[in-house]
């Protein structure tokens, strides 16, 4: 994941003629820990959304609301810092984000978001342009409700990452119909 100030990456979006441009502008504090700033362009031509993002070892986190990839809301407000990728990652490698406690229509809920390093060494081609040495990462929203146990939501995340260039795709597949995707256009990394 690349983390440099200036740094964009632009995608086609499922919108016909539509493109969102990601761009490194600095950094911020947060609950007093640094993280990157990765601003959205809208079409307006003005930054609507930011992402937080940042790096500890050879981990990477997003800070974000814990419910952001889920098919549903919790009740109340979580916020933490989620690990979405790693370094030195080998394919068929899992791990679990932190359980969050909370709930959905009054109902006691626990949320968590299962990764899998599907292929380590994948080759991309996307717009014409093909890239080597990518992650490809699926990201998979867990919920247990009323303490049944774990089970998968409706909603699976996957997340490819060329080393040295970045985030060059994203995919939500919703298994009851529906998703879309984000496909690399452009790039600039410094």
């Amino acid at each position: 994941f690349i983390l440099t100030d200036n740094s964009w990456w632009s995608y086609n979006t499922p919108a016909p003629n539509d493109t969102l441009k990601r761009t490194i502008v600095g950094s911020g504090l947060l609950n007093g820990v640094e993280y990157k700033l990765l601003k959205e362009l809208n079409l307006t031509g003005a930054f609507d959304d930011t992402l937080f993002i940042r790096k500890s070892g050879n981990n990477y986190y997003e800070l974000n609301y814990v419910d952001q990839y889920t098919s549903f809301y919790l009740d109340g407000t979580i916020v933490d810092s989620l690990l979405f990728l790693r370094e030195g990652l080998t394919t068929g490698e899992t791990w679990n984000s932190n359980e969050y406690s909370d709930a959905v229509n009054n109902v006691p809920t626990k949320i968590r978001y299962k990764f899998t390093c599907t292929n380590a060494n994948a080759t991309v081609s996307l717009n014409g342009k093909t890239y080597t040495n990518v992650y490809q990462v699926t990201m998979t929203p867990q919920v247990n409700t009323n303490n049944a146990g774990y089970v998968d939501d409706s909603w699976v995340w996957v997340n490819y990452y060329a080393q040295g260039i970045g985030w060059i795709y994203q995919k939500l597949t919703v298994s009851t119909g529906g998703g879309f995707e984000l496909p690399v256009k452009n790039y600039m990394v410094f």
